[in-house]
């Protein structure tokens, strides 16, 4: 799929549709839960804040996993946060943790619920990104993720998100930066 001024601007307004209210749900529970370690306890704070933002949320949400056409397992995502847009309901997957640096291991266990998501889509239902939510001591520093064009875009997307890494297209992870 070829980017034009329009498709562009559009998945932008798609994707800020969730990035601000991310944000403003994870430092929210920071917030008030700064001596929490427990992603558990984190999850059921950010699934309260997304119901509150009139959010639709999925916890916990089962991936079956085949190989061959053989379930050979299943994975767990975290939070799936949806919203309708455009008479499209998007969704938003998001991996919380509580670790000092966000590891690449992390942003590919995302990558993971993306893609096998992604595969299920349905008509009017579609996974439009995801976010690592990090609630880590050292999580209020500026991070970024470049990635490499993939299949559904032919353009990287950057994300300057303090504590979250975005990752809106099923590319390759080319690159981390520090800002």
């Amino acid at each position: 799929m070829a980017w034009n001024n329009v498709s562009e601007k559009m998945q932008r307004k798609k994707q800020e549709e969730f990035q601000k209210p991310i944000i403003e749900a994870r430092e929210s529970v920071f917030k008030e839960l700064t001596f929490i370690n427990s992603e558990n306890i984190l999850e059921e704070a950010l699934k309260k804040e997304f119901i509150d933002m009139g959010f639709a949320v999925e916890q916990q949400k089962s991936i079956d996993v085949y190989y061959k056409k053989l379930k050979v397992g299943s994975l767990f995502a975290d939070l799936i946060i949806w919203k309708e847009i455009e008479n499209i309901n998007y969704g938003y997957v998001l991996e919380i943790k509580v670790v000092d640096v966000i590891l690449t291991a992390h942003k590919y266990q995302l990558f993971s619920y993306m893609k096998l998501l992604a595969d299920k889509e349905v008509d009017k239902q579609k996974i439009l990104g995801g976010a690592v939510v990090n609630f880590g001591k050292h999580s209020r520093k500026k991070e970024c993720v470049e990635l490499n064009s993939g299949d559904r875009f032919s353009k990287p997307t950057i994300g300057y998100f303090e504590t979250i890494l975005f990752l809106p297209d099923f590319g390759e992870i080319v690159k981390t930066c520090q800002r």
